[in-house]
This record gives C-alpha cells, structure tokens and sequence, in this order.
C-alpha cells in the first residue's frame, strides 16, 4: 500500500473493527498516519496500542518518533528510554534517542547513543556519522576520521568458514 496509503490505511482500520485487540494494527495504523502527515492521528493510535499492550516496543517507539518530530524531546526520550526497557537492542530507538539528546546539547548522551546502535548495527550510517561529528566537536578529529572510515565487521559466518578448496 506504499503507492496508495489511504487503501492501506483503510485496511489496516478494518483490521481493527474485527480485533479491537490487534497491538500490531494499532501500531501500523500509527505508522500509516505518521507517514502520512497526521500526527494527532498517529498519537492517538499509538496510545491505544499501548492500552493493549504496555509492552509493545514499537508503539513505544512509534510514540517517541512522533513526540520527537513534535519537538517533545523530554516526551521523546521517556518513550525511546521505555522501548528500550524492553528491547535494548532496538537500533532505531538508540538512534533517534541520540538525535533528542543532540538537540537538548546532552552531547556525551547523544554518544552513548550512538555508539549503542552501531553496536548493534556496525554498518549504521547515520549512528557512524553524527558519532564522528560528536567527535569532532569533542576535538578527537582522529577518532572522527576512525569513525567514519571504520570498515564492516566480517560475518561471522564468512569469518570461520573454511576456504574453498580448489580440484
């Protein structure tokens, strides 16, 4: 429905008339609203994905992106912190958690952020990126250039796979 939102925004609230309870069409109708330019809508379906279910990371998460582009970075953090309560690998709530912290100035916050995610995901270009700016503004250019030309951990996999032996 990327083509057409309205279609699956349509779906996704005949989802709900036949399972009031479905915390995953609450949370992609959230989404859907987001993505589309309505943010009392998408608050409204987030909080109740959150009545369903206080555990859901991504209304937790959803909640958090929409208070964060409202410019509630004290609402945004709460909800990026709470979703990572509960999934502290969550990489995108890391991420944007970093990005409250930058524009409240909590720099060395915004760091561990950063540095949180591109644990989880090495290959994060944003989280590598706005780190090696932290850097930078921290005077370490060193660590900023490290930062941003650090190379791709080898899968682990790849990494202990026997090379092909030729015949």
């Amino acid at each position: 429905y990327q083509d057409a939102p309205e279609k699956g925004i349509a779906a996704l609230e005949r989802a709900i008339a036949v399972d009031p309870c479905n915390v995953e069409a609450h949370c992609l109708l959230g989404e859907a609203y987001s993505a589309t330019d309505r943010p009392d809508s998408a608050r409204h379906f987030f909080a109740r994905a959150l009545a369903l279910d206080t555990t859901s990371v991504r209304a937790h998460h959803g909640r958090a992106k929409g208070a964060y582009q409202a410019g509630d970075s004290a609402a945004a953090v709460a909800s990026f912190q709470r979703a990572l309560a509960i999934n502290p690998d969550h990489r995108e709530s890391h991420y944007l958690l970093g990005m409250v912290y930058m524009r409240l100035g909590k720099l060395r916050s915004a760091a561990r952020s950063f540095q949180a995610c591109l644990e989880i995901d090495h290959d994060h270009v944003p989280a590598r990126y706005n780190q090696g700016r932290l850097f930078m503004r921290f005077g370490d250019a060193a660590r900023a250039r490290a930062e941003v030309a650090a190379p791709s951990p080898v899968p682990k996999a790849q990494a202990q796979s026997p090379s092909p032996k030729g015949g």
